[in-house]
């Protein structure tokens, strides 16, 4: 099977709008000139880790806000995965959005829902407070997605599904050939969310990219270190620190 070139933006969350989408549109661009075919997004990238303004914030799959990023995705030809709260048949969903390349726009709504705890206190900022759990503020997705990237069968999942084993067997079994993850994850929690990553990779032979933050985000410091392992479970390309950076790696 041939390999794929994929990347992960390890971005700064922007508070509006207009900054998140120069920050989205640079990185595809960036992507595209190292050659990706596919670049994903940490968790909830558009709006940052703001859960208190979620709804505020919340858009739909065919919102007009998607133009630029999809003019992008069509004239470079790479498939991005980008994160935020969208609006679902009336439910408020934490999305992963799927642009590609002159087709519709697909939407996985994570399912494992998460949040932060006191013992996660050391790893806030000066003066913030912990978020509200998500299941606080979104309903659960219902099932996976899959989707083909130049032939290879993707699957995402979005930070909490990854603690999840029956979440990567359920990709998986249904053909899953690389398992993408859009994550928020502190320094506290970054050790044991590396082994996860490499335990699914190991138990599926299904090669894993996970997506992180650079910076601060919702009151929270972001550990960065965005990395790749390959199908048996091998750390094979990875970011050094919690700098703004782009990560390619063949998978």
């Amino acid at each position: 099977m041939s390999k794929l070139r994929v990347a992960a933006a390890q971005i700064e969350a922007s508070a509006e709008p207009r900054g998140a989408s120069e920050t989205h549109l640079r990185a595809i661009e960036v992507a595209a000139e190292a050659g990706a075919a596919l670049l994903v997004f940490p968790e909830l990238s558009w709006t940052g880790y703001a859960l208190e303004r979620a709804r505020e914030r919340a858009t739909a799959r065919d919102d007009r806000a998607w133009s630029p990023l999809q003019g992008a995705v069509d004239r470079l030809g790479v498939t991005v995965v980008l994160g935020a709260p969208l609006l679902e048949r009336g439910r408020l969903v934490l999305c992963a959005l799927v642009l590609r390349p002159n087709a519709p726009a697909l939407v996985y709504a994570k399912m494992n829902l998460g949040g932060f705890s006191g013992r996660d206190a050391a790893d806030l900022e000066a003066g913030a407070e912990l978020p509200p759990h998500e299941a606080a503020v979104f309903e659960p997705g219902a099932a996976p997605l899959l989707f083909d990237c130049r032939g290879r069968r993707c699957a995402l999942a979005i930070c909490a599904d990854l603690g999840r084993p029956e979440h990567a067997a359920a990709c998986a079994e249904a053909g899953a050939q690389l398992y993408l993850a859009s994550a928020f994850v502190i320094p506290s929690a970054m050790s044991s969310e590396r082994e996860r990553a490499s335990q699914r990779a190991r138990a599926h032979a299904m090669p894993v990219l996970l997506a992180n933050y650079a910076g601060c985000t919702g009151g929270l410091h972001a550990a960065g270190r965005s990395a790749a392992w390959d199908a048996e479970g091998r750390c094979v390309d990875e970011l050094a620190d919690a700098r703004p950076g782009l990560l390619l790696a063949d998978l």
